[in-house]
């Protein structure tokens, strides 16, 4: 994935819909924001989905979530890598998924183990060179426990399986945000869609 190959662009810190994945645990955890209860929640994800993954578009950088704000700086590949802030940043890599349960999420990691994994798919996108196209993967659960570093983790399992344009992406957003005529008036229609196009990229991470 060329993670020193990356334009500056601080995160703003904001919270939306994200997926994370807990590699002591081998679990995913969808995170979202629950606007008729104005809350956050947090909840045990499956580990066996399919999602388009936007790779066009994949936030690389620094991130520190050791302090009480979380500190983000992420570019768009393939600008270079800025200067590392600080003893406490970590590498990290951001990329929108999309799937008809979850609409559309944040997925990133500042975890190495992690990143490795997502850097090893990548690859397999960009070797397979299917220009216009953004690869289906299948997030097809998680290996056996394995040392990694000083712990030991069980890591996510992706598999390419397919090939979808940009506008079948969209379809898939675009059911997610259709309006219910009974609970949904215009007016936050357009919020929720903003809201899909300003997600941010705060993660917190394990360690490995």
């Amino acid at each position: 994935m060329a993670l020193g190959v990356i334009d500056e662009n601080e995160g703003n810190g904001d919270t939306y819909d994200r997926l994370k994945f807990n590699a002591k645990e081998g679990k995913y955890f969808h995170s979202y924001y629950d606007r008729e209860n104005s809350s956050k929640e947090e909840e045990e994800f499956t580990d066996n989905f399919r999602a388009i993954v936007d790779f066009d578009n994949i936030d690389v950088g620094w991130a520190d979530f050791s302090g009480s704000e979380p500190s983000v700086i992420t570019v768009k590949l393939p600008n270079q890598l800025p200067n590392k802030p600080s003893d406490d940043h970590k590498k990290y890599a951001n990329v929108k998924l999309y799937n008809s349960k979850f609409g559309v999420v944040n997925f990133g990691s500042s975890a190495q183990s992690v990143l490795q994994k997502i850097d090893e798919l990548h690859d397999a996108y960009t070797k397979a060179n299917k220009k216009e196209l953004l690869p289906l993967v299948h997030f097809n659960g998680v290996t056996e426990p394995k040392r990694f570093g000083k712990g030991t983790v069980k890591l996510p399992i992706f598999e390419i399986v397919g090939w979808k344009s940009r506008e079948e992406m969209e379809t898939v957003i675009g059911k997610q945000t259709e309006p219910k005529e009974e609970t949904a008036p215009v007016k936050e229609e357009s919020a929720a869609k903003k809201d899909l196009d300003d997600l941010s990229s705060a993660f917190g991470d394990d360690d490995f």
